[in-house]
C-alpha cells in the first residue's frame, strides 16, 4: 500500500480504494474510472491546493486522526514538495484500486506521472547526479 510523506518528512499510510469510494472520490475531485485515461484531472486537481488537500485527506485522513495530529496542523505540512509527492502517492493509490498485473500497474504509474511529452516523471524530480554538482 503506498504512503504519503509529507512537508516534514513522516509517512502516512494510505487507505485503500474500492467499489463503494468511487462516488465520494469522484465528488472530491477525483474520478478514479477516468484517471487511468487523463492525467489533466490529476494536474488539475494540484493546480487547486485546496481541492487537492481534500482529496489528500481522503487517503491519509484516517491515519492523521489515529495519531492524534488536528486536520489544520496535518495542511500545514502540504508544501509545495509535499504536493509534488503526493501526486505520485495518489495514483499509486489509485492504480492499486485496479485488478492489474504488478507490471502493467508499474506501467500505469509511470504513465500517470509522466510529463505530458512522456519525457519525465511529474511528481518526483530526479536528483542532481554527481557529475553535475559543484564541488568546493
Amino acid at each position: 500500500m503506498p504512503k504519503l510523506k509529507d512537508g516534514t518528512g513522516r509517512e502516512w499510510p494510505m487507505r485503500r480504494v474500492t467499489v463503494g469510494d468511487l462516488d465520494e472520490l469522484a465528488e472530491l475531485g477525483l474520478d478514479v474510472e477516468a484517471v487511468s485515461e487523463d492525467i489533466d484531472r490529476i494536474a488539475g486537481l494540484l493546480s487547486k491546493p485546496r481541492a487537492f488537500a481534500r482529496v489528500i485527506w481522503w487517503f491519509v485522513g484516517a491515519a492523521v486522526t489515529e495519531a492524534k495530529v488536528e486536520p489544520a496542523d496535518f495542511n500545514k505540512t502540504l508544501d509545495g514538495d509535499a504536493l509534488a509527492r503526493a501526486v505520485g502517492a495518489v495514483v499509486a493509490g489509485v492504480a492499486d484500486f485496479f485488478p492489474l498485473p504488478p507490471a502493467e500497474k508499474a506501467a500505469l504509474i509511470a504513465r500517470l506521472t509522466a510529463d505530458p511529452d512522456g519525457s519525465a516523471e511529474a511528481s518526483t524530480p530526479s536528483p542532481p547526479s554527481p557529475a553535475s554538482t559543484p564541488t568546493a
